[in-house]
């Protein structure tokens, strides 16, 4: 983590920079840079200045035309292309795939999860793309505890029966992807990774807000799924983990995602739901989300505007062998987390 001392001082000597920038786009009648542009600026001077031997970069939305984009990946990795953003990225997934695929430089070394056809058909146009489920990939997925077994066939050695602290099969299959991104950026896919250091990696992974366990009695679990790919994936995941549990859900969403059918895979994930809404304007109302539901054969426990409130709604809830799940919006899954930690830190 980056501490306040260092990001201001990384932003003070950026602004001179970033006013100049600001001022050129203004007299060429452009808008100002974003915030998010902005702040890609500083965190690479912060990396620079560190300096860090390598940059994980996620990008912000899409690909090409992402901030992100200034940096040359010596890896391109891609996980699972379906339809989200279609405002800024396109209203197919060869739309959106075309988009997502411009961080691919003349250099970079690909690698990608399982994809749909017309995904896959996309990426291998850009280049010599590496899939899991052909060139490399993860078998003998099981539950263990709170996190999953299973072994990773990957590109230049072979894994068995790992675990990882996390929920999902799917996270099995992240794992192996990127797992295989680790050997082809260390060794251009000719160096295995070594054993006590994968297996100590994967023990100690954690995703915050990605069916993330924050009360065991009651159980209950956070999870970032915020559109109807997300919730599929999240059900699949909660039958993989606890079938046959009755499953309690506190649900929000905004009001520039798909809602309607968002509201439709809930109420196929979820026997109860409690609704509630996102902090920010973005936010859809929780008693406008409340209309989506209006039609579906699913009980609704309670509509109240304040996640916190709902969580304890949710508390109240649960028995002894039901599962409590917050999610829908990520907006609300980092307010529950950070309300769940302030608490913790009280205690």
């Amino acid at each position: 983590m980056v501490s306040d001392e260092v990001f201001v001082e990384a932003y003070l000597e950026a602004k001179p920079l970033l006013e100049i920038v600001d001022a050129q786009l203004v007299a060429e009648g452009e808008a100002r840079l974003t915030f998010f542009e902005a702040m890609t600026a500083v965190a690479f001077q912060i990396f620079s200045d560190a300096p860090i031997d390598v940059l994980v970069l996620e990008v912000g939305m899409g690909g090409e035309w992402d901030s992100t984009n200034v940096a040359d990946a010596d890896v391109a990795v891609f996980t699972p292309i379906d339809l989200d953003h279609q405002k800024s990225l396109g209203n197919t997934i060869a739309e959106i795939a075309a988009t997502k695929a411009g961080i691919i430089k003349s250099e970079s070394l690909i690698v990608s999860s399982p994809q749909h056809p017309e995904a896959e058909e996309v990426l291998r146009e850009r280049g010599q793309v590496l899939f899991s489920g052909q060139d490399f990939g993860v078998t003998d997925v099981s539950p263990d505890g709170f996190g999953i077994r299973f072994s990773v066939q990957g590109i230049a050695g072979e894994y068995p029966h790992v675990w990882m602290p996390m929920l999902g099969a799917h996270q099995a299959q992240n794992a192996a992807t990127a797992i295989a991104a680790v050997e082809l950026f260390l060794g251009g896919g000719q160096r295995s990774i070594a054993d006590e250091v994968l297996r100590q990696a994967l023990a100690d992974t954690v995703s915050p807000g990605r069916l993330h366990v924050i009360e065991k009695d009651p159980l209950v679990i956070l999870d970032g799924a915020h559109n109807p790919h997300g919730i599929r994936s999240l059900r699949e995941a909660l039958s993989f983990h606890f079938p046959g549990r009755e499953l309690i859900g506190v649900v929000a969403t905004l009001a520039d995602k798909d809602w309607l059918e968002s509201a439709r895979e809930f109420a196929q994930t979820f026997n109860r739901i409690i609704i509630t809404q996102a902090l920010g304007p973005r936010a859809l109302s929780a008693q406008e989300f409340a209309t989506a539901f209006a039609d579906l054969d699913i009980e609704i426990l309670d509509v109240v505007p304040s996640a916190i409130e709902a969580v304890e709604l949710l508390r109240g809830a649960l028995g002894d062998s039901s599962v409590g799940i917050v999610t829908g919006s990520l907006y609300m899954v980092g307010e529950v987390l950070a309300s769940v930690r302030e608490n913790s830190e009280d205690e």
